[in-house]
């Protein structure tokens, strides 16, 4: 069975702009994930959240709102449906031996630490797929980027 990545940008077009039609593309796969992934999901869904029943506000602001309870039933809500997708897929966690790699192919392909690490979990796991909106994944030639 393929072994497929699922990256960050993918449970947000899911989850906050509702294109279930990505799910097609687990079909048939053993998907994974990793915990730091899930993470930035998380944290981008309570901003969009908040962005979404606010308006524009700085980070600072999105944190300030956060803990004043802004878009709470809808935060909780679509931080459900983030932990029913995860419970899905495999999750990985990073290592430290991850990062210290990530820091490595950062410097090699030019990725973002969060990028970095991702690669640095699936060259780990020997996962060759990886499920995202990322262009940048494009600069490490021996990752298929799906879709």
């Amino acid at each position: 069975m393929r072994r497929l990545f699922v990256d960050a940008n993918i449970f947000i077009r899911i989850i906050f702009n509702k294109e279930h039609g990505l799910l097609e593309h687990l079909v048939g796969t053993e998907p994974y994930t990793s915990t730091h992934v899930l993470e930035e999901a998380a944290y981008k869904l309570i901003a969009l959240s908040i962005i979404e029943s606010q308006g524009p506000v700085s980070a600072y602001k999105v944190r300030k709102l956060f803990e004043k309870g802004a878009a709470e039933e809808t935060i909780r809500a679509r931080l459900v449906a983030l932990d029913r997708i995860a419970g899905k897929l495999n999750v990985i966690p990073p290592t430290y031996s991850d990062f210290k790699e990530s820091e490595k192919i950062a410097l090699e392909h030019k990725l973002l630490p969060s990028d970095a690490l991702i690669v640095a979990i699936m060259r780990r796991e020997e996962i060759k797929e990886i499920l995202t909106l990322d262009s940048d994944f494009e600069r490490v030639p021996w990752l298929r980027i799906i879709p």
